[in-house]
């Protein structure tokens, strides 16, 4: 493991633990969001749910006992994430899940769906691939030591080998909810609301957020700094996009665009 993986790793634990001190702390103000964090996180268990089936002889890999503590650990973070979120958003009057709320406004819904969703949505996944082909056609990189290993032991016990598949369809499309929980309106809105960064100096947040989750990519690639130089750009992109459209925009985005390198990943990448 290298030395920014474990940064990565102690600092989400000390970003959970800061979380759940100020959703006890502010307890009165968070439970209307609670509701919202419940939802989100059941989605997300829900994400999870759907690999077993794609999964022959699932149970025989993950005992039944350990699955139910994975599930809820992730019900758990992802409510928490949600639900300071949520009012971390409301502190800088920015709206967290706009698509959802325009759903029940039909003159909103009309007008948000008017086609610069859609062209957001496009555009900065368009983007994101065509600099990542680039970038990797250049530099031409190889899985990390760590990568190989791991994937070799996953693919051994979950069939996750072979390229794409609806397996790695689904894992990589809960990587997206969940980062986008976690790091665009948690992580982001949280360091805005403690840092005061309304307005104007909402750019300080997003690049800091965009630092640190590209960390969380890093021991993947070799060379290291490719990975990070990789998803940084749209770390950048999602922050600013999480700004004027929501959560829900930010998840289309971060799905399309790993699903496309899932599909690239073997045509650029010398394993």
């Amino acid at each position: 493991m290298s030395v920014l993986t474990i940064v990565f790793v102690v600092v989400c634990l000390v970003f959970a633990i800061l979380f759940l001190i100020d959703c006890i702390r502010l307890r009165r103000q968070i439970n209307v969001y609670v509701k919202s964090g419940i939802v989100c996180g059941l989605i997300a268990v829900a994400i999870d749910t759907a690999i077993i089936p794609l999964i022959p002889g699932f149970f025989s890999i993950m005992p039944i006992h350990r699955l139910i503590v994975v599930d809820v650990l992730a019900l758990i973070r992802v409510t928490l994430f949600t639900c300071m979120g949520m009012y971390c958003c409301s502190v800088l009057n920015i709206s967290a899940f706009p698509m959802t709320r325009l759903l029940r406004e039909a003159e909103e819904r009309k007008h948000f769906f008017s086609g610069s969703f859609f062209m957001c949505v496009a555009t900065v996944a368009a983007l994101s691939v065509g600099y990542s082909v680039v970038l990797f056609t250049l530099i031409s990189p190889s899985p990390s030591e760590f990568l190989r290993g791991l994937s070799e032991s996953q693919s051994a016990r979950f069939g996750l080998g072979g390229g794409p598949s609806l397996l790695t369809a689904v894992v990589v499309l809960e990587f997206a909810f969940a980062e986008e929980i976690i790091f665009r309106l948690g992580i982001q809105n949280y360091l805005a609301r403690i840092f005061r960064l309304q307005g104007g100096r909402y750019w300080i947040a997003i690049v800091l957020t965009a630092s640190f989750w590209s960390l969380g990519h890093a021991n993947t690639l070799d060379p290291e700094w490719v990975k990070v130089a990789q998803v940084f750009p749209l770390g950048l992109s999602l922050g600013f996009v999480f700004r004027r459209y929501g959560t829900e925009t930010c998840i289309f985005i971060h799905g399309a665009f790993n699903l496309i390198m899932m599909c690239l990943g073997s045509h650029l990448i010398e394993w």
